[in-house]
């Protein structure tokens, strides 16, 4: 067939032309199938370390380790001009001045520092934490290592600023704003201050604290770039924006505690107060003419009663009940059904009204505990209250009558759990004749006051007082009684430290208790030079503006030990300078010192907590750097 099919081809070919001279017989002709176009394969892109955003700092993750391990993976190593691309593990360890790398078993030696970061670019991993960037290991003269991380200066900062105030506590997003401004201002100005071992700042609280990306957190990597590349200026030059923790409602001058600042042109690094806002009122309902105490339970009572005009008396509980069964659907009982207030008889009635009236909520060891004389179905009643909880946070009056608020306050408990009452804790934020603003884990809220004012309450959740108006600091505690978007009673507990910004903090005040031998150790453990004698006496010679210590003699047998500045804190292993120390002995007659104090840190610059408390009564990032370093502006870095 294709013999015939090539024949008849060339004759068409030929048309009328002569025929071609005979040809010599021999094998068919095959044709030659054309192969199918194989793409040119693309070759392997080089392994290569993805640049870095500019401006970028190089921070120290571990130094002088022994080695360096890093887990398998699809690796960029890279020094000078050799980069190349394993798997791992790997494992680094310093060879006269270089690096050698084990990789599964292979090892290669490497001139100091090496580079490494996954090839896809992802985060890397080191230390059970991740980083942006990449990182570096380099060798030192001492025979061991450095861990580097080489990172964008903004990236940098999402790992700084969650590390230093925890955005979970410190949910504020303008103090975020100002300890972005002041940790980028204090890398920028720190820039190299370790250049001799080959990186820039630490990650540790001598420097300033970073995590890395594991740390990060939207509101505070919000607060980074709101505030991408400020810094804080002074005379045009970058500040240098120090922190700390709690400051104790004062800060210090930084020369007062650190004698480095004595010749520093740090004006700005002043003491301040941590405190500024004025005190705001809040006007409330009339109280009763009978004064007298309420618990939790009677004041969440009397505000329900509220939403219903008000009043005194067993009214009060009444309404509150006819208030839980419409919410139920049931029929009202009204004033024809008087409510009583012995016990058990008042929670045989709350139980009824609300058919709460079955053993079945509860268990017969809970029954077994409550008085014999009273009636299984009593028992079952007060079991079932206490099954749920009803005292909203207060015990039951069980040996007494109850109040007719306090009745009250458990139908108040029960409308909470159908949603019909609210019970929100939190911070006030702001109030005027109109309504009040709270901030709780929900957020800010807004609530109207209710008609007549809201009913006030002052003092512990077992002793409150109704008052007729408070006067507040913005983000003093509060707990406020809400229905139908009304805040109808608001609780006040005792504020500390009123009017300072960083009242809610931990370190507000604390006390340290030492013997004379755990003091000595003490003083022994940070410097093995000095005298082996334990102290038999403490006194503070000299305080500076904010009262801390900048002195302090230290009387032992062999003589006296004179500590200043920051010594103080880290000789004796005290959170702050801000302290008062007393002198005794204990029952064995053995000497004790015993330090009061306040605050966490050093004590300059800006007020972690401080800033909080100022961004809580509305202040702005800008505002709280102006208070915290006096004289300064906030701009792009020179």
């Amino acid at each position: 067939m294709r013999r015939a099919a090539v024949v008849l081809g060339l004759a068409l070919a030929a048309g009328c032309s002569a025929p071609p001279p005979p040809r010599v017989a021999g094998p068919a002709l095959v044709p030659t199938p054309t192969p199918a176009a194989v793409p040119t394969p693309s070759p392997t892109p080089a392994p290569r370390l993805a640049p870095l955003p500019s401006p970028a700092v190089n921070v120290s993750l571990a130094v002088d380790r022994a080695s360096a391990a890093f887990p398998a993976g699809d690796w960029v190593l890279a020094s000078g001009e050799r980069v190349e691309r394993r798997r791992g593990p790997l494992v680094f360890v310093p060879l006269n001045g270089g690096l050698r790398v084990t990789d599964d078993g292979a090892t290669s030696d490497w001139p100091s520092p090496v580079e490494i970061a996954p090839t896809s670019g992802a985060l890397v991993p080191w230390a059970d934490a991740t980083y942006r960037g990449r990182l570096a290991v380099r060798a030192t003269t001492r025979g061991t290592v450095h861990v580097i991380n080489h990172v964008g200066l903004e990236d940098y900062l999402k790992g700084v600023v969650p590390a230093e105030m925890g955005p979970r506590v410190y949910d504020e997003v303008e103090a975020l704003k100002a300890q972005a401004v002041a940790a980028r201002s204090y890398a920028v100005r720190h820039r190299g201050q370790f250049a001799a071992e080959g990186y820039d700042l630490c990650a540790s609280p001598r420097c300033q604290v970073y995590s890395g990306a594991s740390a990060e957190s939207p509101l505070s990597t919000r607060a980074v770039e709101e505030t991408a590349g400020e810094v804080l200026l002074w005379k045009g030059a970058v500040a240098d924006a120090l922190f700390t923790s709690t400051c104790g409602g004062r800060t210090e001058n930084a020369a007062d505690v650190m004698a480095g600042y004595g010749s520093v042109d740090a004006p700005y690094l002043a003491s301040v107060p941590c405190f500024g806002e004025t005190p705001q009122t809040i006007e409330g309902a009339p109280p009763p003419a009978k004064k007298g105490t309420l618990t939790l339970l009677g004041a969440r009572g009397r505000a329900l009663a509220a939403s219903f005009g008000g009043g005194e008396g067993p009214k009060i509980a009444q309404k509150a009940r006819d208030a839980v069964r419409q919410r139920l659907g049931l029929a009202a009982f009204g004033a024809s059904r008087p409510h009583p207030l012995s016990v058990p008889a008042v929670y045989l009635e709350i139980a009824s009204a609300i058919g709460f009236d079955t053993a079945i909520l509860s268990e017969e060891s809970e029954r077994g505990e409550l008085p014999s004389n009273w009636s299984e179905k009593a028992k079952a009643a007060v079991a079932a209250l206490q099954r749920f909880q009803l005292g909203g946070g207060s015990a039951l009056p069980m040996d007494r009558a109850l109040k007719p608020e306090e009745a009250a306050g458990v139908y108040a408990v029960l409308l909470s759990r159908m949603g019909d009452f609210e019970d929100v804790e939190g911070r006030i934020t702001k109030s005027d004749e109109t309504g009040i603003e709270v901030k709780s884990a929900k957020g800010r809220s807004s609530y109207s006051l209710s008609k007549g004012s809201p009913v006030l309450f002052e003092g512990g959740n077992e002793a409150l007082t109704q008052v007729a108006r408070h006067a507040y600091f913005i983000g003093d505690r509060v707990r406020v009684f809400v229905r139908d978007g009304a805040a109808l009673g608001v609780v006040f507990p005792p504020a500390p430290t009123a009017g300072a910004y960083d009242r809610e903090s931990a370190w507000e005040h604390w006390t340290r208790r030492f013997t004379a031998a755990e003091l000595g150790a003490k003083l022994r453990e940070r410097d093995g030079t000095r005298t082996a004698a334990d102290p038999t006496g403490v006194a503070v010679t000299a305080r500076g503006a904010s009262g801390r210590a900048r002195t302090v003699a230290v009387a032992t047998p062999k003589g006296t030990l004179t500590l200043t500045g920051l010594e103080i804190r880290f000789a004796l292993g005290l959170p702050e300078n801000l302290f008062n120390v007393v002198a005794g002995t204990d029952a064995a007659g053995g000497r004790i010192f015993t330090f009061y104090g306040r605050g966490w840190g050093h004590g300059v610059g800006l007020c972690q907590t401080g800033a909080f408390g100022m961004a809580l009564a509305g202040r702005t990032y800008r505002e709280i750097l102006a208070h915290y370093y006096p004289g300064t502006d906030v701009g792009p870095a020179p």
